[in-house]
């Protein structure tokens, strides 16, 4: 009885909760969220700290960059000395982070700066020496060795010393007395340009174009003067100062005078152009008009001087093609004016002629016939019909004869009249010499 009862009670419990899950479903689950997981850093790496050593390195890779770029050696192997400066740089990034890679970065370094130097240094020293030598045959030139007597022996004296060192093989000490002299040099050479200019300003009055920068260029003068010797940096920076005020005072005059030489060129370009100078005379005007652009732009470019030079060759070469044009119109005007006068006078020698001998109409030499035309064939008439050659030749009347002739009555006219006045023959070679002189002398002038 007892076993009947367990697996209706197993019964009873199934239905219960099958009648349970129809009532209602299952919760949701809740969602999960990832959680991150934590990233463990890397150990620091250990570096060594910074030593005398590390220090040491540094501080030479320094001094050699400053002394490449100082003596001009990073321009020599720019190529060579742009690897140098990239290993320095890394040096000095893991200076005191990286104890071994800066180390490394500035030992490199330090190799590759000196072997640049040592190549580069011996090249650098005799270009120097070759600059000397030209900074004083220019000197020389300008006249600063007599000028300046005592400076320029202090500058030879710093060039003598600075050969001496070159051949004791210290090259840079040879570098630093060669660019002493060389600043020396160029101050006595630019000091004898300003003393040039201060006289063509003075000479040409154009200190009144620019009066202040005139007085700044004399102070500056005289500072480079005082310093001369002392402070030879110092010195060729206000030499070079008083360069360039003199310069512009000179160009400020060199203005004024440029403008009313324009001027001058314009006046007589366009006289030229009155005449048809360029058609007559082309080369030459060409030439001129060159002369004329190059000081527009010079003027463009503020070269106040060149521009002044240029308008007055300009107006020079144009007044000797305007001369030349002008010369030969007047000539083919006056040999124009000479045949017309011989012509006129040939004309009233003819008319004179006729009112003094007029022929009669019917008279011989004058016919109605149709006029020949030039270049027709005339025929020659037949022998049998041609006049006796005796019919032409008539001898000289005696004066009995003349003298009948004279009382003969006026009414009785000559059988035939033929005039050979040498005036009436003129005539006709006057005026067409006259025209072929007047279409020459034209074609000439155009």
């Amino acid at each position: 009885m007892k076993k009947l009862h367990i697996p209706i009670f197993a019964i009873l419990i199934s239905l219960v909760m099958a009648s349970a899950g129809c009532k209602s479903a299952p919760p949701a689950e809740p969602e999960v969220v990832p959680v991150p997981e934590e990233t463990q850093e890397a150990p620091a790496v250990e570096s060594k700290p910074v030593d005398d050593q590390l220090t040491a390195l540094r501080d030479r890779a320094e001094e050699l960059h400053k002394t490449g770029v100082a003596y001009g050696i990073d321009r020599v192997k720019p190529e060579s000395w742009g690897e140098a400066s990239s290993l320095r740089d890394a040096g000095l990034k893991a200076y005191g982070s990286d104890y071994d890679a800066s180390v490394d970065s500035f030992t490199r370094a330090i190799a590759l700066y000196e072997k640049i130097i040592d190549e580069s240094f011996a090249a650098i020293v005799d270009d120097l020496e070759r600059q000397i030598r030209e900074a004083r045959a220019s000197a020389v030139g300008a006249g600063a060795d007599s000028y300046y007597p005592e400076q320029f022996s202090m500058a030879d004296a710093v060039a003598d010393d600075a050969r001496a060192k070159k051949e004791s093989g210290d090259l840079a000490a040879a570098y630093d007395a060669g660019q002493i002299a060389l600043m020396r040099y160029l101050v006595l050479d630019k000091a004898m340009q300003v003393l040039a200019n201060k006289q063509a300003v003075d000479q040409n009055d154009f200190a009144q174009y620019a009066p202040e920068d005139y007085e700044a260029a004399h102070g500056k003068y005289d500072e480079a003067v005082s310093l001369y010797g002392v402070s030879d940096a110092a010195c060729l920076e206000a030499v070079d100062q008083a360069l360039l005020l003199s310069e512009k005072v000179l160009n400020a005059g060199y203005k004024v005078w440029a403008e009313k030489a324009r001027a001058q060129a314009v006046e007589i370009r366009d006289l030229c152009d009155s005449i048809k100078a360029s058609r007559s005379m082309k080369a030459e005007y060409d030439e001129a008009l060159g002369y004329f652009k190059a000081a527009q732009s010079s003027a463009e470019a503020n070269s106040w001087h060149a521009a002044y030079q240029s308008w007055t060759d300009a107006s020079h070469a144009f007044t000797v093609v305007h001369q030349a044009v002008l010369l030969k119109k007047n000539a083919a005007d006056l040999a124009i004016a000479n045949a017309r006068a011989r012509q006129d006078e040939s004309s009233a020698l003819a008319q004179q002629a006729d009112e003094l001998l007029p022929l009669p109409p019917d008279a011989e030499g004058f016919s109605d016939d149709e006029t020949v035309e030039p270049g027709t064939e005339i025929e020659a008439p037949a022998a049998d019909e041609a006049a006796p050659l005796e019919s032409y030749a008539t001898e000289a009347p005696a004066a009995d004869e003349v003298e009948s002739v004279a009382e003969e009555p006026a009414s009785e006219e000559p059988e035939s009249i033929v005039s050979h006045d040498p005036e009436s023959v003129s005539v006709e070679v006057e005026e067409t010499e006259s025209a072929e002189i007047e279409e020459t002398v034209l074609e000439e002038t155009k």
